[in-house]
């Protein structure tokens, strides 16, 4: 997308005789009052300038160009609409103090639980009296009652998934009585006036910090019941906690929306098809799961409430470093989401899928360093076309576990196609035959992908009448392909997940129960990838080996970080990596307020100091300031390193004979190299002169 010069605005301005107004910053703290005008950090006075209360004020006080900042403290709010329509060089900005700091109660009240009392009948159960406060939790399943505070929450599904909860959590509905919440932890039963509440941990509301309450302020009976909802253009959301006890807590309808350095509990992401342009960064969307009525035991319980963490249809987005734990459906692109790229995504802890891509008009996305984990299909794909995944890690082994593609009988003929997989490690593949032939509807490319081999399962299947099953041997040499514009992984491999992870888990997420999927440092499959697809460094910022690593986590080298990112100089040439801004203490330091972080090279902050010093790094994860001395030539950024010497000789270099070597500063070393005697053919030689 093409934007318009930042300075059009005021050229505009000037030609119609209209002065722009300058930016405000909008100040919100839990001691200000909405009688103040918001434009002074401080708290309610006796007069002057002074913060608001509420977010939902600054919301209406702000404009384009302004800044709404929240102090640390909690804002319970009215389900909040954003409408403006605002400017790339204008945006409308919401930041809080950090995650863990701010924190944006969503269309939520608070139940006050210190007015909490046992109820002598039921042991383990409090009734909490609402307080007049009106509430929409009771109306529809697509609401909660949270419990804010807990210690984990232990979930199991009848597919073998489980883990621990920790945070906010919704308590489950139960609509028998007291006594039937007294046998089952984590549930609630509602009235006009009161919830009768058996804690999760068996908690004691009446401690502070020990449950917190939080209920709907109205009902939440529809997707469309957003705690926050941007309809409007270029609006930024960032470093807060969002909590809502509504099915979503933030749906974008509009374009150029930004949400970075967020964490959202209790309800899901939403970006509907009308949304465009999207941002996500250093998002963590978790514990959406909605509960069934009068839950019983966890294990073998049915949970098919609708609760998903993130789903986008937006048209055109960029997401970087993602993460999705606790709901129904981790993540899914449908109803024409199109032309985004995804770089980090990490989907653990769902009931269903992991990872879904589905509907006839989705299409042109690309996913890197992408990690399912702990679901019951790590990726299902259903109609779309030209998808391409790069770089991901897929581990699951316990059935079914794998990446499924399938049609149906409402896609077009020739969809889905054009679905890539390179540098991948994948558990097993199915290509179904529902909605007909699905490998054969062409410009399908597999390669340099490894197969787990030790998951009691076929590393590819084709579920049509003939060729149904196929180890990866037989899939490379199947003789009557049907798809000829198809390529069958001519360089892929297998391997044991023993030899191929650091410390392999399949469907556990509990707290202490520990995996790595970092490669082992003998893993077979190290340097295996393509060189021509995926990036440098793998989903935590680690370099990968050159040829590069498959999967999401590249093999552990060194301190794990890039050398622009390790404040080190590791090329000796006097610059570190952000000695220039003292308000940055790392790549991954998010003081310097700005649209990015620390280790992006630019004056965020507006400070006059730019936060990355060594001229020989392009940003945070560039790893060229200490891949001279690794040994490997670097095309295009090195002569030479080491014994690798790229092929050239003293001849090539236009010498006659000797020996090329390379300087420690990765150049060619010239001196050993011998060059012909000066041409001396008819020169006068003095010792042959009469008398000489």
């Amino acid at each position: 997308m093409t934007s318009r010069p930042s300075w059009l605005p005021f050229v505009l301005a000037a030609a119609v005789g209209v002065t722009a107004a300058a930016a405000a910053d909008i100040y919100v703290r839990p001691d200000g009052s909405d009688a103040c005008d918001g434009r002074a950090d401080v708290p309610a006075g006796d007069g002057g300038s002074c913060a608001v209360r509420t977010i939902e004020r600054a919301n209406a006080l702000a404009g384009c160009g302004d800044t709404v900042h929240l102090a640390p403290g909690d804002y319970y709010e009215k389900r909040i609409s954003i409408t403006n329509s605002c400017s790339a060089a204008a945006p409308k900005r919401f930041t809080g103090a950090g995650v863990g700091a701010s924190f944006w109660m969503a269309g939520a009240v608070s139940i006050d639980d210190s007015r909490c009392t046992p109820d002598p009948d039921h042991p383990g159960v409090y009734r909490c009296p609402k307080g007049g406060v009106a509430t929409g939790t009771s109306n529809s399943p697509q609401s909660c009652l949270i419990q804010r505070y807990t210690t984990s929450v232990y979930w199991e599904d009848e597919n073998g998934s489980k883990g621990d909860m920790v945070g906010p959590v919704c308590l489950t509905r139960n609509t028998n009585g007291a006594a039937d919440v007294a046998g089952k932890e984590g549930n609630y039963f509602e009235t006009a006036t009161d919830y009768w509440v058996r804690p999760w941990d068996d908690r004691d509301p009446r401690v502070a910090g020990g449950v917190d309450l939080i209920a709907a302020a109205a009902s939440c009976t529809t997707r469309s019941s957003n705690g926050i909802h941007i309809t409007g253009s270029n609006i930024v959301l960032e470093r807060m906690t969002v909590i809502t006890p509504c099915y979503q807590a933030i749906g974008i309808s509009g374009r150029s929306v930004t949400l970075q350095d967020l964490e959202v509990y209790g309800g899901m992401v939403w970006a509907y098809t009308t949304s465009s342009d999207l941002t996500y960064r250093r998002l963590k969307v978790k514990n959406a799961y909605r509960r069934p009525d009068n839950m019983g035991t966890v294990t073998g319980t049915s949970w098919n409430a609708a609760s998903q963490c993130m789903a986008t249809q937006a048209r055109g987005f960029t997401m970087e470093d993602i993460e999705t734990y606790g709901c129904r459906e981790g993540f899914s692109f449908s109803g024409g989401a199109s032309n985004g790229t995804v770089d980090g995504l990490f989907v653990h802890g769902s009931y269903n899928h992991g990872l879904i891509v589905i509907d006839t008009e989705t299409h042109d996305i690309l996913i890197r360093d992408a990690v399912t984990y702990n679901v019951q299909e790590a990726v299902f794909i259903e109609c779309p076309y030209n998808i391409t995944f790069e770089n991901c890690t897929f581990p699951q082994v316990a059935s079914p576990g794998c990446v499924v593609i399938q049609g149906n009988n409402g896609c077009p003929a020739d969809r889905p196609h054009n679905l890539d997989f390179f540098n991948n490690i994948i558990t097993c593949m199915i290509w179904h035959g529902y909605g007909g032939d699905t490998w054969a509807k062409g410009g399908h490319d597999l390669d340099y992908n490894t197969y787990i081999s030790d998951n009691g399962r076929s590393w590819v299947q084709r579920n049509v009448s003939a060729n149904k099953s196929m180890r990866l041997t037989a899939w490379k040499n199947w003789a009557d392909d049907p798809c000829p514009d198809c390529t069958r992984d001519p360089h892929s491999r297998t391997a044991t997940k023993a030899q191929v992870y650091k410390n392999w888990m399949d469907r556990d997420d509990r707290l202490g129960a520990g995996y790595d999927f970092d490669l082992r440092t003998d893993s077979p499959v190290i340097g295996t990838a393509s060189p021509e697809h995926g990036d440098m460094v793998d989903i935590e910022g680690v370099a990968r080996s050159l040829p590069k690593d498959p999967g999401a986590y590249a093999h552990e080298e060194g301190t794990g970080k890039p050398a622009c990112s390790d404040g080190a100089d590791n090329d000796g040439d006097g610059a570190v990596d952000y000695p220039e801004d003292y308000g940055c203490t790392s790549a991954a330091d998010t003081s310097e307020v700005g649209v990015r972080e620390c280790g992006d090279g630019a004056d965020n902050d507006g400070d006059g100091k730019i936060d990355q010093d060594d001229g020989n790094c392009s940003g945070p994860n560039d790893d060229a300031e200490n891949r001279c001395g690794d040994g490997v030539r670097e095309p295009g950024a090195e002569e030479c390193d080491g014994a690798d010497l790229g092929g050239a000789t003293c001849s090539s270099r236009g010498h006659a004979a000797g020996t090329l070597r390379c300087t420690a500063s990765c150049t060619f070393d010239e001196s050993g190299c011998n060059d012909p005697p000066a041409d001396v053919e008819n020169a006068e030689r003095g010792d042959t002169q009469p008398g000489g």
